[in-house]
C-alpha cells in the first residue's frame, strides 16, 4: 500500500489547492488564470495556438507529485458549451481518444457525477493501462463563471490494457504511474469568449535514484504533453459543440 508519510503529502497538496480556489472564487473576474502571473500573458489566444502551460513534478516522501495547470481562450463559446462537454461522460472515449478508450456515467446526484473510465498511455517504449471510477462536483458561481473538482475514487494499474489478456494488478504487481489524480477546471465567460483553466495533480511513485536524473525529464515532458493534448481535444469538443447548436438554432 502507499506509506502514510506519501499520502500525508498528498493530502495537504490538494488542500492546498481546494483552499486556493475557494479563496479566489470571490473574484470572478481574476478567478481564470489573471491571479497567476506571467503565464495568464499567453493566456488571450485561439484555442487553435495552443495553451499555456506551466507547472512541474516535485519529491514527496516515497512518491512524486506531478502539478501541471494549462489555460487556453475558446474564442465565441460559452460557458454553456463548455459544462455542456464536460457532463458528456458517455462521451469521453471519442472526445478525448485516443487517450481515453472506455467511458461510462455511471450515476448522478444534484451537481455530482460518477462515472468509469479506462485510459491508455504510450511513452517510454511502454504501454500504460489505467482504470478508475471518478466522482465530478460541479460549483456555479453565476451565469458566466463556474469550476468542477474531480476526484479518483478507485484507480487500479492495467496489465495488456486494451486487448483480450486485459487484467487488474495488484499494487505490489503494478508501477504506480499513477495512484492518485485530482482535477480543477475553471471557467469564466467574457464578451469574447470563454477562458478556461485546467489544473492536473498527479500522485506517482518514486522513481528509483540510479535513473531519476534520467527518467524525470521523461515524466515531466510527458506529463506536460498529455495536459496540452487534453486542453485541445477539450476545445475542439467544445466548438463542435458549439457549431451543432448554432446550426440547430437557425433551422
Amino acid at each position: 500500500t502507499i506509506k502514510t508519510e506519501t499520502l500525508a503529502a498528498w493530502d495537504q497538496r490538494i488542500a492546498e489547492s481546494e483552499t486556493k480556489v475557494i479563496a479566489e472564487r470571490a473574484d470572478p473576474e481574476r478567478f481564470v488564470s489573471p491571479a497567476h502571473g506571467k503565464a495568464a500573458k499567453a493566456q488571450l489566444v485561439n484555442a487553435t495556438e495552443g495553451p499555456a502551460i506551466w507547472g512541474g513534478m516535485s519529491a514527496v516522501p516515497s512518491g512524486l507529485i506531478h502539478h501541471w495547470t494549462g489555460v487556453v481562450f475558446m474564442r465565441d463559446a460559452h460557458a454553456r458549451d463548455l459544462v455542456r462537454v464536460l457532463q458528456d461522460y458517455d462521451a469521453y472515449s471519442d472526445i478525448f481518444k485516443p487517450a481515453v478508450v472506455e467511458s461510462k456515467l455511471v450515476g448522478q446526484t444534484s451537481n455530482s457525477f460518477q462515472y468509469r473510465l479506462k485510459f491508455v498511455e504510450k511513452g517510454f517504449h511502454v504501454k500504460a493501462g489505467l482504470a478508475g471510477d471518478f466522482r465530478t462536483d460541479y460549483f456555479r458561481l453565476d451565469d458566466e463563471t463556474g469550476y468542477t473538482v474531480t476526484q479518483a475514487e478507485r484507480l487500479v494499474e492495467l496489465q495488456n490494457p486494451a486487448t483480450a489478456n486485459e487484467k487488474e494488478l495488484l499494487f505490489d504487481a503494478s508501477h504506480g504511474y499513477v495512484e492518485r489524480m485530482f482535477t480543477i477546471v475553471r471557467y469564466h465567460e467574457t464578451a469574447g469568449g470563454l477562458s478556461v483553466e485546467l489544473e492536473s495533480i498527479v500522485l506517482s511513485r518514486d522513481i528509483p535514484a540510479a535513473v531519476r536524473w534520467m527518467v524525470a525529464a521523461l515524466v515531466e515532458r510527458f506529463s506536460r504533453q498529455t495536459l496540452s493534448s487534453t486542453i485541445k481535444s477539450l476545445s475542439e469538443a467544445v466548438e463542435h459543440s458549439r457549431a451543432l447548436e448554432s446550426a440547430a438554432s437557425t433551422r
